[in-house]
């Protein structure tokens, strides 16, 4: 196994690579600490080789990380340490799920989330939105961060009921950042809202939007919006035509209904003021229904979903592995040094290579969703390489700069789902009972 060295004398041994995407690789690494037996796992995240002799990808990169570096939030992954030549940081390494495969596995189970659940994770999201939209310098100017990318992959649900808000590598800033300009999109259609489409310029509202989208597909499961094509999906995100989402699910609370059609009104001005007033909004809510939202009830309910998962170095232990890198070694910034979180999942032990969200064998159509659009398997690339085990990394770190033909691919979706038999139709469920 490889061993990097920090400034301080502190080395990393890498364990293996999890995933390499457009932009950047991702490794499984453990602190080595001269005179201290105990170390840490982290997740190291390493711009390309060949894209770190271009200029606006480091600034990308660097963006990323000294942002990453600058949010400290229950609901945000931790950043760790910066690189001394900016072409690599590491951070906090979380044991969890995206929210796309909850959805999946939910979809799988023909149920639907329970409401408990479901605030659970939109109050940890909204919470963490709210503390980067009110960052500010040093002399207290706003800073006016927008993320621009909240998408059930950017959202880690873990199996300790914490919920991580991840992935900057597209948020905008309103000085010294180089992620985004004028007329350019990035993050993903079917989760940006209507001016973030029109390339025009978004705040925080814009992040409204986003959450509330991933409201109505927790609470339907269905894709709110879905299209043959890049053009169909902007043309539906654009219009402002938002279909209710009782009208996919029997029984929806008219409240709940309010609440998600507001943080999705096309006119920013009409939205929720911020993520905050929002969050409130699902916390009364929630009072007023009785459900009761807690990190232990969401890490029964997914432990419940997937299993308790080993974490993946137990699986890699004692294992010989060849893990590839351009450089002999690679210079780490000295301990207590700080940088953006990563999430990794352990697949299933089968020890053969996978694509990041794409299980073995594709989830049946919820039989209950009203809607023909079923939430589509993640299929984000990012191709992981078995290290004794198979590895799942989470599809949130920001690999590639996101442009439009990164979105998750609703034909791919489609296409997964037709090579399963179709199930036979079933009586739609009345909505779970308000308990965690």
């Amino acid at each position: 196994m490889r061993t990097l060295v920090d400034t301080s004398g502190s080395s990393y041994e890498v364990l293996g690579r999890l995933a390499t995407g457009g932009m950047a690789e991702i490794f499984l690494a453990r602190t080595r600490v001269p005179g201290d037996s105990a170390s840490t796992v982290v997740v190291l995240k390493r711009i390309l080789p060949h894209l770190a002799r271009d200029p606006e990808f480091v600034r990308m990169f660097r963006d990323e990380a000294h942002l990453a570096l600058a949010l400290r939030h229950h609901n945000i992954v931790r950043a760790l340490a910066l690189g001394e030549t900016d072409d690599f940081f590491t951070m906090e390494y979380l044991h969890g799920e995206t929210l796309r495969a909850v959805f999946d596995a939910a979809q799988a189970r023909g149920e639907n989330i329970p409401l408990p659940q479901i605030l659970s994770i939109a109050l940890g999201v909204s919470a963490g939105l709210h503390h980067t939209h009110q960052q500010t310098d040093p002399d207290g100017r706003p800073l006016h961060i927008v993320h621009r990318d909240v998408s059930p992959t950017n959202v880690i649900v873990g199996y300790d009921g914490a919920v991580k808000l991840v992935d900057f590598g597209v948020a905008k800033a309103a000085a010294g950042t180089h992620v985004t300009q004028a007329g350019t999109l990035k993050g993903k259609l079917s989760y940006m809202s209507p001016e973030q489409c029109r390339a025009e310029d978004v705040d925080r509202r814009s992040d409204v939007f986003a959450l509330g989208i991933l409201l109505y597909e927790a609470t339907t499961l269905t894709r709110l919006f879905a299209g043959e094509n890049e053009v169909a999906v902007l043309h539906k995100v654009i219009s402002g035509e938002i279909e209710p989402p009782s009208s996919r699910r029997r029984g929806y609370p008219p409240e709940l209904e309010r609440i998600v059609l507001r943080a999705l009104r096309a006119d920013p001005k009409e939205r929720y003021e911020s993520a905050e007033a929002l969050r409130l909004e699902l916390a009364q809510f929630g009072q007023r229904m009785g459900v009761r939202a807690s990190e232990d009830g969401l890490a029964r309910y997914v432990r419940g979903l997937f299993g308790d998962k080993p974490l993946p170095w137990r699986d890699i232990s004692g294992a010989s592995a060849s893990v590839e890198m351009s450089d002999q070694t690679v210079a780490l910034p000295a301990a207590g040094e700080q940088t953006e979180v990563a999430s990794v999942d352990p697949a299933a032990r089968a020890g053969t290579t996978q694509v990041a969200g794409v299980p073995n064998s594709p989830p049946p159509a919820l039989p209950n969703a009203a809607s023909p659009d079923p939430v589509p398997v993640a299929t984000r690339p990012m191709l992981l390489i078995g290290v004794g085990a198979a590895f799942v990394a989470v599809a949130a770190l920001g690999l590639g700069a996101l442009m439009l033909g990164e979105d998750e691919p609703e034909t791919a979706g489609r296409s997964a789902q037709a090579a399963a038999p179709e199930p036979e139709p079933e009586p739609e469920p009345e909505p779970e009972d308000a308990r965690s």
